[in-house]
């Protein structure tokens, strides 16, 4: 897979990115802490495999609402362009063109394996050969012989190992587990029939005891059927006296109701009539009515007087506004006066005289309407209060001739239903009379002698009811022991099946045990690892003879105990001149050498096993600041190695360092929006 172009639309920082990587060879890709370098290897990793150090919302830039990610690369010499597009909060649409055909799946994931098996490596390969992420190029190195074991397993064992030894693991739990199951479904069976003799006891034992029940039941039934007819005529009698007391009971109860009738009527026709309200005098309504048409007129002439008084004054005000002192005037003299326009608008002191005096008639006209109409607001309510209390009499008076109307009605219908009351008093009399004679009668000693006999039937009942229930319940509990021998008969017979499908799981759970460990990583995966071990170590070194500094690499699957005998491990050994180094002794440029070669010897296994090399590789950061040695170290090791690359891109804040490189990649900002700009050195 060789990288030739990568196109964004609102990724991350990048609100638009069109870079042609087609005719480079070595990039350097420079610019400040956050101006968006690391998003170029999240927009390659997230358009080919969908993932991300984040999710897949925050691809889409700040502000918009989809983003897109477009990477175009070679792989085989097909040309492939692999697009993925994420609507925030919604979904993701994936597709896929080779050679200019549309090889897009129906779903997502359908698309997504089409481009697995295009790309021929998976994600963690990739990270593991052809991408240093900043920080961890000594990822390899840094873990565990155990986790580096797991790697390797992940990287080199194809299926079906990986997937038989889970299966053969969830196969080995699942019959264990049905193992165990059965073990105890087999020791509860057998328990259950090691009681079958003891349900049979017990339910021959119950059998017996709900017969003899039965016989006593019939017994007792049989001395009840005699004790009811002997008592026959007793409970005829019983019956009669139970009605005529009844009777009796009833008669007494009307008679009494009757009774509290009668008082009750007579108490209506002896009730006398209601009162008359007392009659208002009228002439004091006529009176006030008069008194507030008075006060009522004069408020009307008080209105008219006091807008004439209101004229009256202001035409006092205008005329004194006009009057002058005319001996005061130069020009003055009766025909003067006359011919002069100004002068003939002044009023004379007469007219002066005339107006005040109207003004000062129409002040006390109104002062004495005003005396008239001041009590007109409360000679009219007195009017109306005097008027109300005049209709509620009228109200009271007509309310009292109804009642008395319909009192005298009550009191004739009273004086019916009394006399109808005293003659069935009468007629009621007689018969409870009758009624107590009879009942005397018959409560004699019969009466105490069927009440003996209902005592004994009673009892008798009883008997014979609790013995028909014993009889019935000691059949269910035989019927229960008898199913439950039953079925612990048949638990034993169970209990052997049982004992055969424990020995039959527990076989084959030692079997998937004995496939899951073939299968794990340690077994036959391992066996294969340890077989790429060597080609790796060749192809490491290969590449390390091709860099300076003399390094050997080896990696040692086994290691000395202190105790004594050896255990498994997956060591790097680093090795100059027959001496081992420590990998933590060296400087950061032998370090980038000996990080790369592993990579390189991974992915060449890789290529050798899948037939596709990754002919991409991008390092992001893998330069320790301010050592010049360590410089150029990485850049000589880039240098010499990248004929093994069709592209390779190097991500650094260092601008020295990205100039040194063939081509150089300047990312800006502009604002908050990442820019870049691809030059030729």
């Amino acid at each position: 897979m060789r990288l030739t172009a990568l196109r964004l639309v609102n990724f991350m920082s990048w609100d638009h990115l069109d870079l042609d990587l087609s005719e480079c060879d070595v990039v350097g890709v420079t610019g400040r802490v956050g101006f968006g370098k690391s998003s170029l290897l999240d927009a390659l990793l997230w358009a080919i495999y969908g993932e991300g150090r984040a999710s897949a919302d925050a691809m889409v830039r700040q502000g918009e609402e989809r983003a897109a990610a477009e990477v175009e690369f070679d792989a085989g010499g097909r040309r492939v362009l692999v697009r993925r597009e994420r609507e925030r909060g919604r979904s993701t649409a994936l597709t896929l063109e080779v050679d200019g055909q549309s090889l897009t799946r129906h779903t997502v994931a359908e698309t997504q394996g089409a481009i697995d098996e295009l790309v021929g490596v998976s994600s963690d390969a990739l990270l593991a050969t052809a991408v240093m992420v900043q920080g961890r190029s000594d990822e390899f190195v840094r873990l565990r012989p155990a986790e580096r074991m797991a790697l390797l397993s992940d990287l080199v064992v194809e299926d079906p190992y990986p997937a038989w030894h889970e299966e053969a693991k969830r196969r080995r739990d699942d019959t264990r587990e049905t193992a165990a199951k059965a073990e105890a479904r087999r020791a509860l069976l057998a328990e259950q029939g090691e009681r079958a003799a003891e349900y049979r006891e017990a339910a021959a034992r119950h059998s017996a005891a709900a017969e003899r029940a039965r016989e006593e039941a019939e017994s007792s039934l049989r001395a009840l059927r005699d004790a009811e007819a002997a008592t026959a005529g007793l409970r005829v009698a019983e019956e009669r006296r139970a009605r005529l007391a009844a009777e009796v009971e009833r008669v007494a109860a009307e008679r009494e109701r009757l009774e509290a009738d009668v008082l009750r009527l007579r108490a209506v026709v002896e009730q006398p009539d209601p009162s008359m309200p007392p009659r208002p005098d009228p002439e004091v309504l006529r009176q006030a009515e008069e008194d507030a048409e008075v006060a009522r007129r004069a408020a009307a002439d008080l209105r008219l007087a006091r807008v004439g008084l209101e004229q009256a004054a202001r035409e006092e005000e205008r005329v004194r506004s006009l009057a002058y002192d005319r001996s005061a005037i130069p020009c003055h003299g009766e025909g003067v006066y006359a011919a002069c326009p100004l002068l003939a608008t002044i009023p004379t002191a007469e007219r002066v005289q005339a107006v005040v005096a109207a003004a000062r008639d129409a002040e006390w006209g109104v002062l004495a309407l005003e005396v008239l109409a001041s009590p007109e607001e409360a000679r009219r309510e007195e009017a109306e209060r005097l008027r109300e209390q005049w209709h509620a009499w009228e109200r009271d008076a007509a309310t009292a001739e109804a009642s008395r109307l319909a009192l005298a009605t009550r009191r004739e219908d009273a004086a019916r239903d009394a006399a109808s009351a005293e003659e069935r008093l009468t007629s009621l009399a007689a018969v409870e009379a009758a009624s107590q004679a009879e009942l005397a009668a018959l409560s004699g000693p019969e009466a105490d002698r069927l009440a003996a006999r209902e005592a004994m039937i009673t009892a008798l009942r009883e008997d014979a009811e609790q013995a028909a229930a014993a009889a019935r319940r000691l059949g269910e509990q035989a019927a229960v022991s008898a199913r439950d021998a039953d079925r612990a008969e048949q638990a034993a017979r169970e209990a052997a099946e049982a004992q055969a499908e424990v020995e039959r799981e527990s076989g084959l759970a030692q079997s998937y045990a004995a496939l899951a460990e073939a299968w794990h990583p340690y077994g036959i995966p391992r066996l294969i690892v340890e077989e790429a071990i060597p080609r790796i170590e060749a192809h490491a070194n290969e590449a390390l003879g091709r860099l300076p500094g003399g390094f050997v690499l080896r990696l040692s699957t086994s290691r000395e105990k202190r105790a004594g005998g050896t255990t498994d491990t997956l060591d790097v050994v680093v090795e100059i001149g027959s001496r081992e180094r420590d990998y933590g002794l060296l400087s950061g440029g032998e370090r980038f050498r000996v990080d790369l070669a592993l990579r390189l010897g991974i992915a060449a296994l890789l290529a050798e096993r899948t037939g596709r090399k990754v002919q991409t590789a991008i390092f992001d950061e893998p330069l320790a600041p301010g050592d010049e040695q360590e410089r150029e170290a990485v850049l000589e090791a880039i240098s010499t190695l990248a004929e093994e690359y069709g592209l390779i891109m190097v991500m650094s804040h260092d601008t020295d360092f990205a100039d040194a490189l063939p081509w150089t990649l300047r990312v800006t900002k502009e604002g908050d929006a990442s820019r870049a700009v691809l030059s030729r050195q």
